[in-house]
């Protein structure tokens, strides 16, 4: 990517903090705090996806799909709904009958966002509750992103190089 929205160190920088997201849900669950690593791994997602998107930005620019403005304030919902539109989450061994990876990626955005109390109490139930069970199949979809991912960019990735 020689002239793409990412130098070189802003892209190393984003690899490091997915991962470093990652390892803080990792964190958040040994120690118990759901609703911690849930955000956590929303956030691990988001970076996945915003790595992903630099490394195809040259297709996604020549198939009219590179969102507007500044890629470093896009949001999990603005990520997930590029990835949609690429197909990047639509490898069989990724979706049901009844969901689609696009699908269980976007509830976890709305989860992600219990963190607002407003959100908790609009958005869950007095009977819901952020518990392993939930972070656990998080971790899984983060997994699935992660690997959907690569497939995604295998044909067209175009990482900043060296001195971009």
């Amino acid at each position: 990517m020689s002239e793409g929205s990412f130098n070189r160190e802003t892209y190393l920088r984003l690899i490091e903090v997915a991962g470093d997201r990652r390892d803080e849900a990792v964190r958040c669950a040994e120690a118990g705090a759901w609703i911690a690593a849930t955000v956590m791994i929303g956030a691990a997602i988001e970076g996945v996806l915003l790595v992903t998107a630099a490394n195809a930005e040259r297709h996604l620019r020549e198939r009219g799909l590179w969102p507007k403005g500044d890629p470093l304030s896009w949001n999990l919902g603005d990520l997930v709904r590029l990835g949609a539109a690429a197909g990047w989450f639509e490898a069989e061994d990724f979706n049901t009958p009844d969901s689609s990876l696009s699908e269980v990626v976007d509830s976890i955005r709305v989860l992600r966002n219990v963190l607002h109390p407003g959100a908790y109490v609009r958005d869950l139930g007095p009977e819901d509750e952020i518990a392993e069970e939930v972070y656990q199949a998080m971790f899984t979809v983060l997994g699935a992103v992660f690997e959907v991912s690569l497939v995604a960019v295998e044909a067209v990735v175009d990482a900043p190089a060296e001195g971009a």
